[in-house]
């Protein structure tokens, strides 16, 4: 049976690999170069080995880890990552009352709904095309991301990988990349 690779995207042939520290969607070199047999490693150091901004979220979609390409990628030091996915992101909504997760935008969020469904499920997410509307120093802005979520232990991994054009089906407005 044949899958796509959810960190390098190329198509693989997937075999039965009970005991992987990750799910079956990772090909065979990926998983040799994310899971080299050696002395085990901290969380970070693996999050680092990442080719991709990746946040570690609980099932309720809070950070609770990150490599330094998702700190670069949101501009943020992290000790300022972890938390509440809006608040992290600068979720315009985030700003309202009641706070990330608990607003009528929220019920719509892409990213809320991958991360909590793989957290409920344990099914990955592969490449979803989601939005942001992020508060910035000059009003609200667009950003256009495709998200892949995998369940791993207790914790969802959440890749981001920008994109500059907007999803044709959603309608009005100019995509500005994060």
């Amino acid at each position: 049976m044949s899958q796509i690779c959810i960190w390098c995207r190329r198509e693989w042939e997937a075999v039965n690999l009970t005991g992987a520290p990750i799910t079956g969607n990772t090909c065979l070199a990926c998983r040799e170069k994310l899971f080299r047999e050696q002395e085990p490693i901290g969380l970070r150091d693996f999050l680092d080995r990442l080719d991709a901004p990746v946040l570690v979220m609980d099932g309720a979609a809070n950070v609770v880890g990150y490599n330094d390409q998702a700190a670069q990628f949101l501009g943020k030091p992290g000790s300022e990552l972890k938390g509440r996915y809006g608040d992290v992101v600068e979720c315009a909504y985030a700003q309202l009352a009641g706070g990330c997760g608990n607003t009528v935008h929220c019920q719509a969020c892409a990213i809320r709904h991958s991360v909590t469904g793989a957290a409920l499920t344990g099914d990955p997410h592969p490449r979803v095309p989601a939005y942001q509307d992020i508060h910035c120093a000059n009003g609200r802005r667009e950003a256009w991301f495709l998200i892949s979520t995998e369940k791993v232990g207790a914790c969802v991994l959440l890749r981001i990988e920008p994109r500059a054009e907007r999803d044709p089906f959603a309608g009005g407005g100019e995509a500005i990349p994060v």
